[in-house]
């Protein structure tokens, strides 16, 4: 009987962007607006393990940043105006 390959191993990163696009296509602006604040969090933060660029590679955030101001909010004037604070990088 054929063994299943091991399912794929994402980033942390990886994950909670797959996550805030999900949120955006559901319409769930205030979720993609939290997840997207724990993403850059987690980027942003130091790592703890022994230094590896490729480990940690750079996540884009422009991308997202412009999907969610794009996604109507439940709540404010209908615009996601509400990431205006966060960092375009």
């Amino acid at each position: 009987m054929p063994q299943c390959p091991p399912p794929p191993c994402r980033r942390l990163a990886d994950q909670l962007l797959l996550a805030f696009h999900a949120a955006c296509d559901e319409g769930a602006g205030p979720l993609a607006l939290a997840l997207l604040i724990l993403l850059e969090r987690h980027v942003n933060e130091p790592a703890y393990l022994p230094p590896g660029g490729e480990r940690r590679a750079v996540v884009r955030f422009q991308e997202a940043h412009e999907r969610l101001r794009n996604l109507p909010l439940a709540h404010g004037d209908g615009r996601g105006d509400d990431a205006s604070h966060l960092a375009v990088g």
